[in-house]
């Protein structure tokens, strides 16, 4: 297939993020996901996945269910030379007697189930989405919604150790994130719900779990799961050490200046994003975004990224124009942190600490270069 522009690099942080883009942008198309010589594949209509492919034997359907022991080697034999033969799986299946009609379809859809889970488990590879290509006019079409099928999936991976990589560290603060824009909430079991409800914006991931009556580890693992849902976002932490960058004044000059100083900043996040997973950055970095805003008001009012990962000047200042001395000040410096601040979380979550650290190191740099500090 010719792969369209959308693509990048996978990370075990930012498998979840490119499934929730598709869910919230509506895109139509195929989702091809690569580690090594395996290539698996999420055909997506309107936010929803409505197919699977895969390269891997174990991730045929006959070969899903003779492992489960649903057919016997006789069976499985039959159905594998008619497949041979040219004719689909799930009619071999079918036509056989090993299948009712009912039973093919649930196999179908705990196959889409299965290719998800195993990408999730993945710690490295690419991806790419072509807009447009459907599945062919005779597959077995099934319509599972993403942020539930990306639910379940953690489910199964919070079960074994795999989840261990995408724990939270122990001195986050989470936050706890209203689902008003983006639809309803997942649909959460109750035990979910109930550390769901010790999120408060002050409590640390150490502090829940110490109040939790669930247990430290399996407290933090549903605080895993919870983030990489979407149902909480990490709030400030002390580790992170950005700093603010100083203005003496507030007059419209060296505000600008001030926004050129922090549009280096953010136009080196999002190159940085861009070269490392590619177009998914301008997603969750514009998300990001849209969280500040609801914060900061003022000055983010109907402002957002330009192509470059910047902010517009003129729309910053024209936000401001109605402040004066002092508070002009405060607001453009709290808010631009925050953003700042916010970006930086998202290259954690996205591609991990150490790349994390790699661009704090730079934005140091960029704070003592004349032009900035």
């Amino acid at each position: 297939m010719t792969v369209g522009a959308f693509k990048g690099r996978l990370t075990p942080f930012n498998q979840p993020e490119i499934l929730k883009f598709f869910k919230e942008s509506g895109k139509t198309g195929l989702l091809q996901i690569s580690n090594g010589d395996v290539t698996k594949g999420l055909y997506v209509r309107r936010g929803r996945v409505i197919a699977a492919e895969s390269s891997a034997p174990a991730d045929a359907l006959l070969s899903m269910v003779a492992a489960a022991g649903r057919i016997d080697p006789d069976q499985a034999a039959a159905c594998q030379g008619l497949v041979t033969a040219g004719m689909r799986p799930g009619r071999a299946l079918s036509q056989s007697g090993a299948l009712s009609s009912a039973e093919l379809w649930d196999w179908t859809e705990r196959r889409v189930r299965a290719v998800i889970r195993s990408v999730l488990a993945w710690d490295e590879g690419s991806f790419a989405f072509e807009e447009g290509p459907i599945p062919a006019h005779d597959w077995m079409i099934v319509d599972l919604d993403i942020l539930d099928l990306l639910l379940r999936a953690l489910r199964d991976l919070e079960e074994g150790d795999l989840l261990e990589s995408r724990l939270p560290d122990p001195d986050v603060i989470f936050e706890y994130v209203t689902f008003s824009e983006g639809g309803d909430p997942p649909p959460l079991l109750p035990h979910e719900r109930y550390v769901l409800g010790l999120v408060n914006g002050r409590r640390t991931v150490s502090e829940i779990a110490r109040l939790s009556e669930l247990g430290e580890n399996s407290t933090r693992t549903i605080l895993a799961l919870l983030f990489l849902v979407g149902c909480t976002r990490q709030g400030r932490s002390e580790n992170v050490d950005t700093g603010p960058i100083p203005a003496a004044e507030s007059s419209g000059t060296d505000a600008r200046a001030i926004l050129r100083a922090y549009n280096e900043m953010f136009g080196f996040l999002y190159g940085y994003m861009i070269k490392e997973v590619g177009p998914i950055a301008e997603h969750v970095l514009e998300k990001y975004l849209r969280e500040v805003r609801e914060a900061n008001q003022v000055l983010f009012n109907r402002v957002a990224l330009g192509k470059d990962g910047t902010l517009s000047e003129e729309a910053l200042s024209r936000n401001l124009h109605h402040l004066r001395g002092k508070e002009r000040h405060d607001v453009l410096i709290s808010g631009l942190n925050e953003l700042l601040y916010s970006e930086l979380l998202a290259v954690k979550r996205t591609l991990g600490a150490d790349h994390e650290e790699i661009v704090v190191r730079h934005l140091k740099d960029l704070r003592k270069s004349p032009a900035v500090g």
